[in-house]
């Protein structure tokens, strides 16, 4: 919230809300409060909240709240023809929007999940009670009930089938057509990336760096990530000839076209980090034989990333890009960040601040979106179990850093441009424990 928002906003204990109608920061209880009672509702207020509500409150705590806001007694204080009025006109408004948003948890995937059972027997337990038992608008609900039942009952569809166990011999890398490698990586990307909750997403934007951060959904799409940038430069440093390291490194440069024309940007944005590694990315022998059609075509795939641009160009491309995809989870967080950072900190910290929320939003819908249509590629199990193997055996990050400049170093002779690279070795041989990666 900037500061100019804050300074006009309408400020209560519990509540802040823009001169223009949408709030600000308010009580997770109070978001309750203005979602059933506010009579001049912001039309994306509730959209924003049942999408983001995950962030500040769980399930059972967020019904728990309708059900008090549908069986709230008379406010005290009234005369008996404000009685009369607030129960012939707040009250029904109140309940009316109570059942809506009941029935939109009930109907929507991304809010009800597997481990939510419980809840729709609390939901089942709620709708027997007399006040409700008593509206027909919710004798309907409980119809709903079953069906979402069945659905969270479902086992959840893998975006590829079980790696069928290969015996024959290993292959080398570029024994694969770069498509298929392309494929294969693409359906284990999307596999992860179907995982990724959007809860995740926001509680990493409201505690970066958090402990909690390194065992949520988002962990082990960046932990593939990191595995496939690192076994890319692995497999231009171990080969053992300059014509080699040229082959290789315009093979994966194939692959990563073929991910990008898949929509594939995240294994793509993955072998380009690989491939502009330092130990990489120094062999000046090995670039200067890569082809000029291959370079043009790596220099496409990083002008549609585009960091250094701040992913406006991306941006463009995911807004025109239809599904199936698997964005780069990496500049979702960015985006995030960059929200989380450009607010002014003065909400109060017992209240959720909601206009951050709002500006989210956008990018969690996109995030969901992307996650609904799986790719019809088929498995090539020799293929896939090529890379499990490949991948397996890359170690953590910061412990492979060593040798890989080690190994770069004796490919091509020191020169003075390494000496940074040279100083970054030396505290690695010194210290390994505390050196950061390069990734």
């Amino acid at each position: 919230m900037t500061t100019s928002e804050f300074s006009s906003s309408q400020i209560q204990p519990s509540l802040l809300v823009h001169p223009d109608g949408h709030v600000l920061a308010a009580t997770p209880q109070v978001l309750v409060e203005y979602l059933t009672e506010q009579e001049d509702i912001d039309p994306a207020f509730a959209e924003v909240f049942l999408g983001t509500f995950k962030s500040f409150m769980t399930v059972n705590e967020l019904l728990n709240a309708l059900v008090c806001q549908y069986c709230k007694d008379v406010p005290l204080g009234l005369t008996s023809a404000e009685v009369n009025e607030w129960r012939n006109t707040k009250q029904p408004v109140v309940r009316a929007r109570v059942l809506e948003v009941v029935k939109a948890m009930l109907g929507d995937n991304s809010i009800l999940k597997q481990d939510d059972q419980t809840v729709l027997d609390r939901v089942s337990e709620f709708l027997s009670e007399p006040d409700f038992m008593e509206d027909e608008r919710a004798s309907e609900l409980a119809r709903l009930v079953p069906l979402a039942q069945t659905r969270l009952s479902k086992p959840q569809e893998a975006e590829c089938a079980t790696i069928i166990s290969v015996t024959a011999k290993r292959r080398s890398l570029r024994e694969t057509e770069p498509h298929e490698l392309a494929e294969q990586l693409t359906l284990m990307d999307a596999a992860l990336y179907k995982q990724v909750r959007v809860v995740d997403c926001l509680k990493r934007m409201q505690a970066p760096g958090s402990a909690w951060a390194t065992d949520d959904s988002i962990t082990p799409v960046i932990g593939l990530s990191n595995k496939i940038a690192l076994w890319v430069g692995w497999s231009v440093l171990h080969e053992e000839d300059l014509v080699s390291r040229v082959a290789t490194v315009t093979y994966l440069i194939d692959v990563a076209k073929h991910c990008r024309d898949s929509h594939n940007f995240s294994s793509m944005t993955d072998i380009l980090s690989g491939l502009n590694s330092p130990p990489v990315r120094r062999l000046k022998a090995t670039w200067a034989g890569v082809g000029a059609e291959s370079m043009a075509v790596m220099q496409a795939c990083e002008s549609t990333i585009d960091v250094a641009g701040g992913l406006v160009a991306y941006r463009s491309t995911l807004a025109h890009t239809m599904p199936p995809c698997v964005p780069f989870i990496g500049a979702y967080l960015t985006l995030l960040a960059q929200i989380n950072g450009a607010e002014d900190n003065e909400v109060p910290e017992r209240l959720v601040d909601f206009g951050k929320l709002r500006k989210a939003y956008p990018i969690l819908q996109e995030i969901h979106r992307f996650q609904l249509v799986p790719y019809g590629i088929e498995p090539i199990p020799a293929v896939a179990s090529y890379l499990e193997d490949a991948l397996s055996e890359i170690g953590d990050g910061d412990a492979e850093v060593f040798p890989m400049l080690q190994l770069s170093f004796q490919i091509e002779t020191h020169r003075p441009e390494d000496e940074e690279l040279e100083k970054f070795l030396q505290a690695i041989e010194g210290s390994p424990g505390e050196v950061e990666g390069m990734q």
